[in-house]
């Protein structure tokens, strides 16, 4: 018996690493549903996980949401948002550049037309 219980604490442990990976953020009902518990003893066994560092989780009780995104040290903040400022001015760059070349073109047909007539 004991040994069924081991083995479902470790199928149950393995499946909460599993949803941490795919899920940031979930309901309490919808995470013990997953793993087939009571809400109550999800949410123990999530603790109890918690406490021994085996995955990173916040729950909120109130609302019923389990948080599983990490958190970023301020490098990685720095990194991200300084990739971020890149894209956007690359993005800027090559907009700049769009509307210069439609401006030309007006322009040219502009001219074309007033040679023409």
């Amino acid at each position: 018996v004991s040994t069924q219980s081991t083995w479902g604490k470790r199928v149950t442990e393995h499946n909460l690493r599993v949803i941490s990976n795919y899920y940031n953020r979930i309901t309490l009902p919808r995470l013990s549903q997953l793993i087939a518990l009571p809400e109550e003893e999800a949410e123990e066994f999530l603790c109890d996980m918690v406490t021994k560092h085996l995955i990173r989780a916040k729950i909120n009780r109130i609302d019923g949401i389990v948080d599983f995104s990490t958190h970023k040290s301020p490098q990685e903040q720095l990194n991200d948002w300084s990739s971020g400022v890149s894209k956007v001015l690359a993005l800027l760059g090559t907009t700049c550049h769009l509307i210069t070349k439609e401006q030309m073109e007006h322009k040219a047909r502009q001219e074309l037309a007033k040679a023409n007539n």
